[in-house]
């Protein structure tokens, strides 16, 4: 993945450290998931979007916003063939098996999902145009100005921390709180109260489960931003990024990292390999499907 940042037009106002802060974020994100797509992130310093955003102007407590255009036009059946036929790592295929059977079985019936393009791109199936704005993050004017002072020789874990997490609301990690009609999002699918019980009431306890809620690996806030996590953290404790739970999120989501990867026996004819499995990897990364598709043309049977 690269993410291409976008400056608002008020960044040309920001603290001197702001870009750099940001920079580091995304190339973090880059290094973190290497997948060749691109990701379109806007960014502002009082705005969201290029647009003037109020609660990002004042002491609203609001240090930073992140996220994408939200929709509901993803049914519960197309996003679970999504990330079924992207599963590639260990987590991700515990996560799909733990998906329930069809929509009935959601909270309230829900049938409609907002998936943000980054994700799309992520599971191979974006197909808009390449040039639009994915997501936007924003900075407040009035809370995270000295957060971003490059006269700090410390300004860069001031700000790089919100910079990791709105970024990661821009890519897809929101719960569906933050949409406008409640429209779930892919994290709420792994969202939990208890085993086998999804959580998606805002503000009561929920921990985040790949297994069907069985086994608990963080929880949820149960305040100001429910798609956070209180315990443990987010974040990497020698602060240079996010902390391997969050690492598992960002991977059920689709946007694989370098994890363990499971093939299933026989994906390859290994009596009649000639190509380098290395040089497989290299040429097509962890897409399984045209490999098999690349080895069944052009090796022997």
């Amino acid at each position: 993945m690269y993410i291409n940042l976008i400056p608002d037009n008020s960044i040309a106002s920001a603290p001197s450290g702001l870009t750099a802060v940001v920079q580091a974020a995304a190339r973090y994100y880059d290094q973190l998931c290497p997948s060749n797509y691109t990701v379109n992130i806007s960014y502002g310093w009082g705005t969201y979007d290029n647009q003037a955003y109020a609660p990002l102007t004042t002491n609203s407590g609001d240090f930073s916003v992140g996220g994408f255009d939200w929709s509901s036009g993803t049914s519960y059946s197309q996003l679970k063939e999504w990330l079924t036929s992207s599963a590639i790592t260990t987590d991700q295929i515990t996560a799909v098996q733990s998906l329930p059977a069809s929509s009935a079985s959601l909270p309230g019936g829900a049938n409609g999902f907002g998936v943000s393009n980054a994700e799309k791109k992520a599971l191979g199936v974006y197909a808009g145009p390449n040039g639009v704005v994915d997501g936007s993050i924003g900075f407040n004017t009035g809370d995270s100005a000295a957060d971003f002072n490059a006269a700090d020789p410390t300004y860069l874990y001031g700000g790089y921390d919100p910079a990791l997490v709105e970024i990661f609301h821009a890519l897809g990690w929101l719960t569906g709180y933050a949409a406008p009609d409640g429209t779930p999002s892919p994290l709420d699918l792994f969202r939990y109260s208890s085993p086998g019980n999804l959580q998606w009431t805002g503000g009561q306890p929920a921990y985040f489960s790949i297994d069907g809620g069985k086994t608990d690996l963080a929880n949820f806030a149960t305040s100001f931003d429910y798609s956070l996590f209180t315990n443990p953290s987010m974040f990497s404790s020698d602060g240079s990024g996010l902390s391997v739970v969050a690492k598992q999120v960002l991977n059920v989501l689709g946007f694989t990292t370098p994890l363990p990867i499971y093939y299933p026996p026989n994906f390859i004819d290994l009596q009649n390999f000639e190509a380098g499995y290395r040089d497989l990897i290299n040429a097509f990364g962890e897409n399984r499907a045209a490999m098999q598709s690349w080895y069944n043309t052009y090796e022997p049977t």
